[in-house]
């Protein structure tokens, strides 16, 4: 071990091992706190009880929806982008070779057009309230992210947010890479 600084190997190790913690631990999106959220009208109160169940209290049903969306979004981001994937029939984009027969057959099932009508017969107040959800979970996903954290693009109107959930698709606003164009 001649020509080497006393304990070179352990310090690089644990350096290497407090930077890696640091990224775990910052990868992982906080859980509390505040957060300024345009277009709410009142207050609004998120809270979790000990089992991690969102409870939401808010003066108006509209912020309460917008709410809900920051709570699904922290809860489950990654499975309303797949099931997106699902409804436009791009899983392939995600998961390759493996999964382009599904991806035929699920454009074949034709989810665009029915879900397009949907939205066509839809009341203006049911608009309104997919509107909110979708700038709760928007809110959530634009917020300041920690140093490691993931990202998904943001969900531009209430017809992604229809296709994150689904069941609704308006594809005017997703094509080639996924993002608003």
């Amino acid at each position: 071990m001649a020509g080497r600084p006393f304990g070179s190997r352990p310090a690089v190790g644990a350096v290497a091992a407090g930077l890696g913690y640091t990224a775990l631990r910052t990868s992982i999106p906080a859980a509390n706190g505040n957060m300024e959220i345009a277009g709410l009208e009142g207050d609004v109160r998120l809270v979790r009880d000990r089992y991690g169940v969102p409870h939401i209290e808010a003066q108006r049903q509209i912020d309460a929806i917008r709410a809900l969306g920051i709570a699904h979004a922290q809860d489950r981001l990654w499975q309303m982008h797949v099931l997106r994937m699902v409804a436009q029939g791009r899983l392939s984009e995600m998961f390759g070779k493996p999964t382009i027969e599904t991806d035929v057959f699920l454009k074949t099932m034709d989810i665009e057009t029915a879900a397009r009508r949907s939205l066509e017969v839809l009341s203006p107040s049911a608009r309104m309230m997919l509107t909110a959800y979708a700038e709760g979970v928007n809110s959530w996903i634009n917020r300041k992210t920690r140093l490691a954290e993931m990202r998904l693009p943001r969900i531009p109107d209430i017809g992604c947010l229809a296709r994150t959930m689904g069941s609704l698709a308006d594809n005017r606003h997703f094509e080639g890479d996924g993002i608003d164009t």
